[in-house]
């Protein structure tokens, strides 16, 4: 897992994190080198499976980059990624070849294998 944007939300509510029990960087980690992490991610899941899903949600991105991130009354996450920056990690996980190709959206959460337009473009 690269950056889960939910510790604010889970020391909240005091949910323990999963670091320790998968593989995980935090959004504090990821922020001096975003490329290199997504680097690291990708060849830890390709060495795991044959194939692997990936989610990227817009939300990664830096409120100057994207100001439509978040729920409303969700609190502000520092930092986040520049457009250039998301290109690339998208791109360096599908070109990885075990990347399954495919789109969803934050309001169904519906995957949707055929509809891999998007992914193509990043190959």
């Amino acid at each position: 897992m690269l950056g889960p944007p939910d510790e604010i939300h889970r020391r909240a509510l005091n949910i323990p994190t999963l670091a320790g029990r998968v593989w995980l960087r935090t959004a504090g980690d990821l922020s001096a080198y975003p490329v290199r992490a997504a680097r690291e991610a990708v060849d830890h899941v390709a060495s795991q499976a044959d194939g692997w899903w990936l989610h990227a949600d817009l939300d990664v991105l830096a409120r100057s980059e994207f100001a439509a991130c978040g729920a409303p009354g969700e609190p502000l996450m520092p930092g986040g990624l520049t457009w250039p920056q998301l290109t690339e990690i998208v791109s360096l996980a599908v070109r990885a070849g075990s990347c399954r190709s495919g789109t969803g959206d934050r309001a169904d959460h519906q995957a949707r294998p055929s509809d891999d337009a998007l992914t193509q473009r990043y190959r």
